[in-house]
């Protein structure tokens, strides 16, 4: 996320018989992109749990890192539920079970950042489809997906990535 579109954050969180729970966690920006989690830690459990539950609505975010300018960003649904136990992070993550699923429509995705993405295959297959795609400078996202499930701290998917361009269809 980029948090210069996020101005407004909004926190209320209660600490009572060795249970935080920060209810909500709420961000919200100019660009119409909102955020709210909430968090139980219970340190009174043997071992502690710490329950996450989020959502997200027009979140910016992109595949690749550089790859499309700000304002091209696909928008993000966001929904997460995530639960796990132990005295560390670590441990915390390793029993982890629950679920990560972001979706979006549209975005754009510039051609160097598809070809990367995609490896030579994909540019044949690309030039063999549209012999002009070589010569667009951003390939229209129609929409996308990564779907997550959490399952003894390993996170599984099937499929992961599911990406759908006014060109080709991707399923990872």
């Amino acid at each position: 996320l980029r948090t210069a579109e996020y101005e407004n954050l909004r926190l209320e969180a209660t600490l009572a018989d060795g249970r935080l729970v920060a209810d909500p966690i709420a961000l919200s920006g100019t660009g119409g992109g909102s955020f709210s989690a909430r968090i139980e830690i219970a340190s009174n459990a043997a071992p502690p749990t710490i329950h996450v539950q989020a959502t997200g609505h027009a979140l910016p975010f992109s595949f690749i890192p550089g790859a499309v300018d700000p304002g091209q960003m696909s928008r993000f649904e966001a929904d997460i539920d995530l639960t796990g136990q132990g005295g560390n992070l670590r441990d915390i993550v390793a029993s982890a079970v629950g679920r990560i699923k972001l979706t979006s429509a549209g975005g754009q995705l510039s051609g160097t950042s598809f070809n990367s993405l995609s490896g030579d295959f994909m540019i044949q297959l690309l030039g063999a489809i549209n012999p002009f795609a070589k010569q667009q400078p951003y390939t229209e996202l129609v929409c996308q997906a990564l779907l997550f499930r959490a399952d003894g701290g390993m996170l599984r998917t099937n499929p992961a990535v599911v990406l759908r361009t006014n060109q080709v269809d991707v399923i990872s």
